[in-house]
Order: C-alpha cells, then sequence, then structure tokens
C-alpha cells in the first residue's frame, strides 16, 4: 500500500511538471538577439532552401528563427532558440509523425569533440542518416534534445542556442 501511495504521489508531481514551466499558445513574439544565419557550418557553405507550406506553418508557432539549408550533399534545419520551448522536440517525433520509421543509430562524435544524435529513417524506399544536435555558448552541445530541454528549463544549462538537424542520403 505505500507504494502505491508513493506511485501516486510521484505521478501528480509529473502532472504538475508542466505547469512550472508556462507558455503561450500560439505565436511569440521572435527574441531580440538573433546574430543572424550562419555562411557555412563546420567548413560547408550553406545556400537557403525555402520551407515548405506546412514547414511554414509549423514553425509559425515556434518562438524563434528556424530555416532550411543546403550544402549541396545534406540539407540542414537550423534554429536559434532564446529560451527552452516544448515547441522544440527530437527530430524522431516529426519524421515518425509523418511516416518515416526510425532506428536509432550510436550517438557520432565529431572531430571538434561535439556530439551529435543519429537514425537511420526510412520512407517509401529512401533512406536517410539524421543527425541532430543543440548548440550552447563556450561549445557546448547535447545529442539529446529532451537533455537539453530540462537543462535548459532548469537554469542548468544558458542560452541561446542554436538546434542543428542535418538529412543526408544513406
Amino acid at each position: 500500500m505505500r507504494d502505491l501511495i508513493a506511485l501516486g504521489m510521484v505521478l501528480a508531481l509529473a502532472a504538475l511538471v508542466p505547469l512550472a514551466f508556462p507558455e503561450e499558445i500560439g505565436p511569440q513574439p521572435t527574441p531580440e538577439g538573433f546574430p543572424g544565419w550562419p555562411v557555412q557550418l563546420d567548413g560547408a557553405l550553406l545556400t537557403e532552401v525555402p520551407l515548405g507550406p506546412r514547414e511554414e506553418r509549423f514553425y509559425a508557432l515556434f518562438p524563434t528563427h528556424v530555416k532550411r539549408f543546403t550544402d549541396g550533399e545534406s540539407e540542414y534545419l537550423l534554429r536559434w532558440i532564446a529560451a527552452p520551448s516544448r515547441h522544440m522536440h527530437p527530430a524522431s517525433a516529426c519524421f515518425q509523425g509523418t511516416g518515416w520509421t526510425w532506428e536509432e543509430l550510436p550517438p557520432l562524435t565529431d572531430m571538434d569533440g561535439s556530439a551529435w544524435g543519429q537514425a537511420r529513417a526510412t520512407r517509401d524506399g529512401r533512406t536517410v542518416i539524421v543527425s541532430e544536435q543543440v548548440r550552447g555558448p563556450a561549445g557546448k552541445t547535447w545529442s539529446d534534445v529532451p537533455v537539453w530541454f530540462w537543462e535548459a528549463s532548469l537554469g542548468r544549462a544558458h542560452g541561446p542556442w542554436w538546434s542543428v538537424l542535418k538529412v543526408a542520403e544513406e
């Protein structure tokens, strides 16, 4: 019986967590201090690719700046984030929500030591490798969006941050 009461208390506390981090629903003002879009990323020159209508509708609710780019081989979705937001979620949610199968791969550490989460996504005979990370000031990176979110929400990480999503053909 004591275990059941403890479980009930944990569940009640978990249900109250979202109330500790209130956010307005709908469009929010763009944060000040946006540094502008990079012209290169990790040595690759970037060219802007327009967002599709579905993406534009979705990102209209996102409380910051979002653009898509290509380096001629891979596509990148860059998001500049001034404050933690529940709109920011792992790539797996978007891919699986649009019909892709999702297979987690071991994290990748690149040449500068920063970690990337990786997965293989497949749909309609097309397979891509999806890499993602959140970059903070002073070179801090997170390969897991929920870990970043909680660290930022609890004041253990300070922004602004860049979210980098890279999609490359396998």
